[in-house]
């Protein structure tokens, strides 16, 4: 594993390691904030109700 990470970053350069840290940031974020808009939403819907 060490020697093909190695050869990774000496042929490609170290931030190739982090392609796909973005895309997956962002679905992350969106994922969460959705997930807490709709617990927040149902919390408040359901204490109207009770």
């Amino acid at each position: 594993f060490p020697k093909y990470t190695l050869q990774i970053i000496r042929n490609e350069g170290f931030m190739v390691l982090y392609a796909g840290l973005l895309p997956t940031l962002i679905r992350t974020f969106v994922a969460t904030g959705t997930l807490f808009i709709t617990v927040e939403q149902t919390r408040r819907f359901l204490n109207q109700i009770f």
